[in-house]
Order: structure tokens, then C-alpha cells, then sequence
């Protein structure tokens, strides 16, 4: 096991509020509107990040493409990923 994973992750201690948008139907919009609420909020002065966890149709990397592309070499440090950014809001997807 690397050094690296024996460390303890920090995971949303430092997240105030979580926003989730979810349905049991796909097709509904769910990935619009949230990518809509996250940018309007940061327009707002909220800092935001989106996390698209959707392993069968990821949307999250056609509908906002980040300022620079994921760069495991700089963007994994320890046992975390740092998110991209587009715009000033943090993405993570597995997309």
C-alpha cells in the first residue's frame, strides 16, 4: 500500500452545506440544473463545488469544460484529488 493511502483523508470537513439533485429517471435534467444552481450561486460570491458521481452517463464534463485539464502529477497529492476549476467552481466527476 503506498505511504500515501495510509494518511487520513479529510473528505467535507470543511464543507458548510451539501445541495443534492438526484431522481430515480434519467433524462430529467438533474445535471442541468445543478451545474445552473452551482454557477449562479458562485455568481452570488459563494464558494461551490460540483461533484458528478454518476457512473452511467457522467454529464459533468460536456457541460463545463475546466480552465485546465486534470493533471494527476500536480492534482493528486497524498490520498487527495484536487477538484479542476471552471470559472471559480470547483469539478470532480468520474467522467
Amino acid at each position: 500500500m503506498r505511504s500515501a493511502s495510509m494518511q487520513a483523508a479529510t473528505g467535507l470537513s470543511k464543507v458548510k452545506n451539501v445541495i443534492l439533485c438526484a431522481s430515480c429517471k434519467g433524462g430529467v435534467g438533474k445535471s442541468t440544473t445543478a451545474v445552473n444552481f452551482a454557477f449562479t450561486l458562485h455568481e452570488m460570491g459563494y464558494k461551490v463545488g460540483i461533484m458528478d458521481v454518476d457512473v452511467y452517463g457522467p454529464s459533468l464534463p460536456t457541460m463545463a469544460v475546466p480552465d485546465r485539464p486534470f493533471n494527476p502529477e500536480v492534482d493528486i497529492v497524498g490520498n487527495e484529488i484536487s477538484p479542476v476549476v471552471c470559472k471559480g467552481v470547483k469539478l470532480m466527476s468520474v467522467g
